[in-house]
């Protein structure tokens, strides 16, 4: 019973978070002025029709699966919808505008999450 408590801990311990490698910030993905950005640099997944992303988890995880993608940004508003996942192809020092509609996730080269807001797991 307690190898496998050990190895059920182990295993927890080194799952993936599909936010592993993410710096999180509130709002809608912008550059440093907190409005603009490169359209050329984004893209919704309700054009992929396969991709039927409807949580942040799964966003999370098609970006993980772009070899394209920098990151991405979730619309909190709207759950279960098909349009609020947004892939970032480029990162021009995006970041958070502070928005509390929209959470943006962007690559790190730490292979850690960290977040920039004040809550320790992104939102659901």
């Amino acid at each position: 019973m307690q190898e496998e408590k050990r190895r059920a801990a182990a295993e927890a311990a080194t799952k993936k978070s599909p936010y592993d490698g993410y710096d999180e910030s509130n709002g809608k993905c912008r550059k440093y002025d907190k409005y603009s950005y490169n359209r050329n640099h984004v893209y919704n997944t309700k054009n992929n029709p396969a991709a039927n992303v409807i949580n942040i988890t799964q966003c999370a995880q098609f970006c993980n699966k772009d070899p394209t993608c920098k990151g991405f940004q979730f619309y909190l508003l709207d759950p279960g919808a098909n349009d609020n996942c947004m892939i970032w192809t480029f990162n021009d020092g995006y970041t958070g505008n502070g928005s509390p509609t929209s959470r943006c996730f962007m690559k790190n080269d730490t292979g850690k999450f960290k977040s920039l807001i004040d809550q320790t797991q992104p939102a659901n």
